[in-house]
């Protein structure tokens, strides 16, 4: 999303990198290091704000096309049971890797 504000990236350290010669200690203490992030701030935070309300009062949110669903009697009934099938332990949650699979056992189309 080229929308979305970045300010930097993650990887994991290559082999090279990280030492797999130390002992248990200094693993330990490589792995337990504190270190502090800069503070970040934005440079214009109130022309940022205005820019954004002006586009929202623009494009009011009943301009764009709902994505919306509803569900009948039915679909809801499969839904509770594809879902009570995946909640084993009745916790009242699923992994939201288990949401495209709930959704396609029940024949509900995703874009």
């Amino acid at each position: 999303h080229d929308d979305i504000p970045k300010c930097g990236t993650y990887r994991a350290a290559t082999d090279k990198e990280w030492p797999h010669n130390c002992s248990d200690k200094e693993q330990s203490d490589i792995t337990d290091e504190q270190f502090h992030l800069p503070a970040l701030t934005l440079l214009e935070p109130m022309a940022l704000l205005q820019k954004q309300i002006a586009q929202i009062r623009q494009n009011p949110p009943s301009a764009h096309k709902s994505t919306a669903r509803s569900f009948d009697h039915d679909e809801l009934a499969v839904l509770r049971h594809v879902f009570n099938h995946i909640d084993s332990t009745n916790s009242g949650f699923v992994p939201a890797t288990a949401i495209a699979y709930m959704l396609a056992k029940c024949q509900v189309d995703v874009d």
